[in-house]
């Protein structure tokens, strides 16, 4: 998977692809192991377990969806160990461009899905298979006019995280006459592209010092939520030395290859 993060598809489909390898998808199967939920049988087919390699290649539906699409997707063995040896077999077996397509159609499989738990009703697989194309194609001319030059609002230029980590950027505003705190959180990667962002109202704080350890807190468990471990992590407050600073140097969270440094929370 590490080669299509580089391709040309939309950062949300990069960010599911990598939580579905990482089997960090809320499928039923996942819930069941957190001891979340009992039944664990494919709520689509109602025929086998819930796992991301049923779901996204081996239930009905998505063979429906994989029938109508590329030759080779048609012609590929069903019956793959897990979804990480599912991608591994299609990388090996189709064109970059077609393993974009494919991973387009997973993620709309994915959303399908999640409507389809609240009531909505499946589409016609020709339907999927054909807005999947109009979303790469969409992306693509996106990407082409954009430059991606990200600046805060006071003119300070980002700076790229070194590969292979990415950058969460986040501060807190403070509303002092509501006694509450908001706060934004981006992470870009060394291209500066926005891989995921949140922007949110917190709870009620009695100080600036507990709004912005708050704002830092959620950031970080909206990284690692996300599937991000490998992170340089940046604010402008020193508050956060007690949350990331031992009187040894940095402390690596959770043991999971982030670093944090203090600068402007936007550089």
């Amino acid at each position: 998977m590490e080669g299509l993060m580089e391709d040309e598809i939309p950062n949300k489909v990069k960010i599911f692809g990598w939580r579905a390898c990482i089997e960090i998808l809320p499928t039923r199967c996942n819930l069941a192991k957190r001891n979340l939920i009992v039944e664990t049988d494919c709520p689509i087919c109602l025929h086998s377990p819930e796992t991301e390699v049923h779901l996204l290649w081996d239930c009905p539906t998505a063979q429906d969806v994989w029938v109508g699409s590329r030759t080779k997707l048609q012609k590929c063995s069903l019956s793959q160990q897990n979804i990480l040896h599912l991608f591994e077999f299609l990388m090996n077996k189709l064109e970059p461009k077609e393993m974009e397509l494919f991973l387009v159609q997973a993620w709309m499989l994915w959303n399908q899905r999640n409507g389809a738990l609240h009531g909505g009703k499946l589409k016609d697989p020709r339907w999927l298979n054909t807005r999947a194309a109009e979303l790469l194609a969409e992306n693509a001319q996106t990407k082409e006019q954009l430059a991606v030059i990200p600046r805060d609002m006071g003119g300070n230029v980002w700076c790229p995280p070194p590969p292979p980590f990415f950058k969460l950027n986040f501060d807190a505003t403070i509303f002092r006459e509501r006694c509450w705190f908001g706060f934004r959180v981006v992470i870009r990667n060394e291209q500066g592209e926005v891989m995921v962002a949140l922007s949110t109202i917190g709870p009620p704080i009695s100080s600036s010092e507990e709004a912005e350890t708050l704002a830092c807190r959620k950031a970080v468990e909206f990284a690692v939520d996300a599937g991000f471990s490998e992170l340089i992590i940046k604010g402008n407050s020193k508050c956060y030395e007690s949350t990331f600073f031992s009187k040894s140097g940095p402390v690596n969270l959770w043991e999971c290859g982030c670093k944090y440094s203090m600068a402007h929370p936007w550089d």
